[in-house]
């Protein structure tokens, strides 16, 4: 029997309601106990299609990957100062705060903070649909927030937490850093150092595509720089397989996609990458590592050229992180 509740009703991820519902009868039919059936693959089904056949408890299934979260009432879990807490140690344990109380002294308004780190953590989690306040005031589709199923934070909460899984969620929030606190408007200067990122493929919609040519995976949102640490732009998305990653890059103002020619280097600050290990399935009972990898794009790139667009290069299975997969166009 699968592990999944898509794999018990023998449905895909992307299965219609009536689908769910088709799948779940057949089984019904076969293995109710009035019918004779199996008693307890009976209720294994029933199970799966209780959750599947629910938007909201599906939804939350989607993004966490575990039933029990199905079940959870998120008002009193957040009423009851849970999160509360673990934003507390978060900030403390990984030096966040004094970091920036250093950089942005009084305009750091923590209870803004806190209030956006809810919002996305709730729609992470699928308990939300609706827009998600980031740190600078703005909005952004819930649609577009990494699910926690993407991240070992599910598992971490209440534990001991992992201070590069702190980081990684922050820097989501905040475009791979902090900026914007209180909706100031404050952003990052130019890092330190930068390390070789990827290379530029072409345009796609506005963005650059850039092919991976790190070992690492960059943080959704974190800044892309020239190799003199001119800013280019943000990672918007990324997608792709685990032998041949590509993100995209939404252009700073000023920047034209079209201006970089293929084969211009891209550059990233080494903080704001994360271990492929981390977005790879993990040995059940292994420590440390995320919980599985993200979805791949399913690749609409359009490509430069001449004719209908490429073929994305983002493949269903092993991709990485959320892109819609904007893919390397052949046109």
């Amino acid at each position: 029997m699968g592990d999944s509740l898509y794999e018990r009703l023998g449905v895909t991820k992307d299965a219609s309601d009536a689908e769910i519902k088709k799948a779940y009868r057949k089984l019904a039919l076969k293995y109710h106990p009035d019918k004779g059936g199996d008693a307890e693959k009976f209720k294994t089904y029933a199970e799966a299609y209780a959750v599947l056949s629910d938007v909201e408890k599906r939804r939350v299934y989607d993004a966490t990957g575990e039933l029990e979260m199905t079940d959870l009432n998120i008002d009193e879990f957040m009423a009851s100062g849970a999160i509360d807490e673990f934003f507390q140690e978060m900030m403390e344990e990984s030096g966040m705060m004094e970091e920036m109380m250093e950089a942005y002294g009084d305009d750091v308004d923590v209870k803004e903070l806190q209030a956006s780190f809810e919002s996305f953590f709730k729609a992470s989690m699928g308990f939300s649909d609706g827009p998600v306040l980031m740190p600078d005031g703005t909005t952004m589709s819930a649609a577009d927030v990494p699910r926690m199923s993407e991240m070992s934070m599910l598992e971490d909460l209440g534990d001991d937490l992992d201070e590069e899984e702190m980081a990684a969620m922050m820097a989501m929030m905040g475009g791979g850093g902090m900026p914007g606190m209180g909706g100031k408007g404050f952003t990052e200067g130019p890092p330190d150092s930068v390390t070789q990122m990827g290379l530029y493929v072409h345009s796609c919609e506005g963005d650059l595509v850039i092919k991976s040519t790190n070992e690492k995976v960059p943080y959704f949102n974190a800044p892309i720089y020239l190799e003199n640490k001119s800013d280019v732009g943000k990672v918007d998305e990324i997608f792709g397989t685990i032998q041949e990653l590509y993100f995209s890059v939404k252009p700073a103002g000023g920047i034209a996609a079209t201006s970089f020619k293929a084969g211009d280097k891209l550059f990233i600050n080494p903080e704001k990458l994360l271990p492929l290990q981390r977005f790879l399935p993990q040995p059940k009972g292994a420590g440390g590592g995320g919980k599985g990898g993200g979805k791949g794009g399913k690749g609409k790139g359009k490509g430069d050229g001449k004719g209908k667009g490429g073929k994305g290069k983002g493949g269903k299975g092993k991709g990485i992180g959320k892109g819609k997969g904007k893919g390397k166009g052949k046109g």
